[in-house]
């Protein structure tokens, strides 16, 4: 089949370059929710305070997000913290359930056998209670060769720690982001705890930092959700509120939400829109199969052994990633010269929009024409070359 492209019309070609535009390159004026993801936020509550229920989850609830609440299991139901009740109300609601020990020690001013008796037991606890726990934090996020040995054994898949990720004034020189999975699955890093002195932009500049860098896993750590109730430890639910607003905005830069628990079952792997994927029930009630359990506590023994392995390893992918995305990159440049041609050719202009893709002008009549072609693709593709022939 021959096309005679010399007497195509004005229409045709703008038709033709509208139908490539499609198979190449990601539509302005589809969903954001199909960009992939890039970057991972996970928003981590410590401590299971009050405030966790009364404030963080109608916050959480209002933006159709998730979260996961470290409990301090032998504090559940004291003042100012929550009750049993109610951390079973945030589970069914679809957030992750952790764990935080019985009593919040400061863990390596313990023996190995009292600080394996605080995480064991307080995972043991909070199943009794009916949750499905398979995440830790540490408490004040200090811990040593013996905390990690003790979680892996106790059957949790992975632990939090606080800091090692940049924050405003901390931690100059670590990375931005933590990978997905974590080179050390009991020591996932932060940009430290979130305080009364961290502003809107802060948070949102831990996630632009992320994006910039070609993404990765931003764990957020929060404890008190109140105006004035903490000098130092907390966030006032407004700019919690504004934070979630505005990362509600980024799904179009490929950023998205999700537990830890998701984050770590996912082993890599894209998440969903919603950051999902397990239903409330499966999150709340659904136990660690033995096979899961066993696995977790092998990663613990290997943990120390393999860390270094792991990190070359881990270097070497990154290495890898960067060369397909360059080559990637380069692929959607020419692509994108190419159908800037042949709108040219028709006398049509291109310009970039705000995601870097083409934006063609004039627009009216082309926004109709894209949503048609991109349900269409192929399959236009070849009526129109067949009309042409």
């Amino acid at each position: 089949m021959s096309v005679k492209y010399r007497s195509l019309t004005a229409p045709a070609l703008a038709l033709l370059a509208a139908c490539f535009l499609t198979l190449t390159m990601p539509l302005s004026g589809l969903p954001a929710a199909h960009a992939a993801t890039r970057t991972v936020v996970s928003l981590t509550f410590d401590d299971g305070r009050l405030s966790h229920f009364t404030e963080a989850r109608p916050i959480l609830r209002a933006h159709g997000m998730r979260g996961t609440f470290y409990l301090i299991s032998g504090n559940l139901g004291r003042p100012q913290y929550m009750s049993t009740s109610q951390a079973k109300q945030l589970a069914a609601d679809g957030n992750e359930i952790g764990g935080h020990t019985l009593h919040h020690p400061r863990l390596p001013n313990l023996s190995a056998t009292e600080q394996k008796r605080e995480i064991c037991d307080d995972r043991k606890a909070l199943q009794k209670m009916g949750f499905s726990v398979r995440s830790f934090a540490y408490p004040y996020g200090a811990a040593d060769a013996a905390s990690r040995r003790a979680v892996a054994d106790c059957g949790y898949t992975s632990a939090r720690g606080v800091g090692g990720l940049v924050a405003p004034g901390n931690c100059n020189g670590c990375p931005y982001v933590d990978r997905m999975p974590p080179d050390n699955a009991y020591q996932i890093r932060t940009p430290g705890s979130v305080q009364t002195s961290t502003s809107l932009n802060n948070l949102k500049g831990f996630v632009t930092e992320a994006e910039k860098r070609g993404g990765g896993w931003v764990p957020l750590v929060f404890h008190h959700v109140c105006d004035g109730c903490t000098p130092t430890y907390g966030i006032k639910p407004k700019v919690l509120s504004a934070f979630l607003d505005w990362l509600k905005t980024r799904a179009s830069a490929g950023t998205r939400v999700a537990t830890v628990g998701e984050v770590m079952s996912s082993n890599g792997k894209s998440i969903g829109q919603s950051g999902s994927e397990l239903s409330g029930s499966e999150m709340s009630g659904t136990e660690l199969s033995g096979s899961e359990q066993s696995n977790a506590e092998q990663r613990g023994s290997e943990q120390s052994s393999s860390e270094q392995s792991g990190t070359e390893q881990s270097s070497t992918e990154q290495s890898n990633a960067e060369q397909s995305g360059s080559e990637q990159s380069s692929a959607e440049q020419s692509n994108a010269e190419l159908a800037s041609a042949v709108l040219s050719s028709a006398g049509l202009s291109s310009t970039s929009d705000s995601t870097g893709g083409l934006a063609p002008s004039p627009a009216p009549l082309w926004d109709p024409t894209l949503g048609l072609l991109a349900v269409w693709r192929l399959p236009t593709i070849r009526a129109l070359l067949s009309a042409l022939a």
